[in-house]
């Protein structure tokens, strides 16, 4: 049964500040990013459906500036939102214009998943199984940076997104295996996120989604703090940030500031931790769920600003390790020869 007043705290496009319905909000949201993805299509090298699971929707697109990326290049993934029911890797390119041609050396990746909207795939429609697909879909993430020889790994997802890149870092992994995955890790970007599902099953949002008290318990990030933490503490230097819209709903920044005190808690309680960085949720001033994202000029996007700063930080301090160790690596990598017969391993 659905509670009115969770339907109401859990629906962005009811607290827009644009003078928009709801119903607007979103097909103007809709239509932004579709359209800034059709550009990045027109003006970027793309290599389509790099496969990492067993159906066609567990895939992702790769962007490129050119045809090669030199070693020492930095990969950037993005995971959409659309509360687990809407969209498409398709229609998730929206700043990999940006990226590519303001971050020299950089590719951008948009990740795909089965939607719970999509019965087509019978039983892998379920929030278990759309949490399941980020472990491969990290791992294949991580595949293609090894193969294209890229010094750093960040990741970024907005609202159901943002629950869904907490999803690759959730998995109970050895010792081992957490250093050969998470090694080239270095950042995350958390936006309008979701981390706490109890809500979210007594709104609509669960009419298609259904949710189990298990789903709930297993795929709530809260409840995977520990998991998300060990991983993350398997890099050598990651930071965190957890942003959100001034004219996001209520719920939203409270789901943010409490994911960010679990975290930034239990890290405090792991004294070898240190090198990961979480700083407190940023509220990003005049801005709602939607034109958190919907702006793909740097001086209007503060999410863009501060990624493309970060990607050419890191990308100067390996360039200069590089040199000053004297690491070889093959100068430049061309794209479509290194994916073409593209398996994770």
């Amino acid at each position: 049964m659905v509670d009115a007043d969770l339907e109401h705290a859990y629906m962005p496009s009811i607290w827009n500040h644009q003078h928009l319905s709801p119903d607007e909000v979103l097909a103007k949201h809709f239509a932004i990013v579709a359209a800034e993805s059709e550009k990045a299509r027109q003006e970027l090298t793309v290599i389509s459906d790099i496969r990492y699971g067993t159906t066609p929707k567990n895939s992702m697109d790769l962007y490129c500036s050119g045809p090669t990326v030199k070693a020492g290049g930095v990969l950037f993934a993005y995971v959409h939102g659309g509360y687990w029911q809407a969209l498409t890797k398709e229609d998730s390119a929206y700043f990999a214009r940006t990226i590519c041609k303001s971050v020299e050396n950089s590719v951008f990746v948009a990740v795909d998943y089965v939607l719970a909207t999509e019965t087509v795939y019978g039983s892998e429609a379920k929030m278990k199984s759309i949490w399941e697909q980020m472990t491969p879909a990290y791992a294949a993430l991580r595949d293609v940076a090894d193969r294209l020889d890229c010094s750093g790994i960040f990741l970024c997802g907005h609202s159901a997104g943002a629950h869904l890149v907490t999803a690759m870092l959730s998995g109970a992994f050895e010792p081992s295996q957490r250093k050969s995955l998470f090694r080239k890790l270095k950042g995350l970007w958390l936006l309008s996120g979701v981390y706490d599902l109890v809500p979210i099953s007594k709104t609509s949002v669960n009419d298609p989604l259904q949710l189990s008290k298990e789903e709930i318990q297993d795929c709530s990030p809260h409840n995977r703090v520990a998991d998300i933490v060990h991983n993350l503490g398997a890099t050598t230097s990651c930071s965190v940030k957890i942003m959100y819209g001034e004219f996001d709903p209520p719920a939203f920044h409270k789901q943010s500031q409490n994911f960010f005190e679990e975290v930034n808690n239990y890290v405090q309680t792991q004294p070898d931790y240190v090198h990961i960085r979480i700083k407190p949720p940023v509220e990003v001033k005049d801005r709602d769920h939607f034109d958190l994202v919907d702006y793909t000029v740097l001086e209007e996007n503060y999410v863009l600003t501060d990624v493309v700063e970060v990607l050419k930080r890191h990308l100067q301090e390996s360039q200069t390790f590089r040199f000053t160790e004297g690491v070889e690596g093959v100068e430049t990598v061309d794209i479509k020869d290194v994916l073409v017969d593209f398996k994770v391993k």
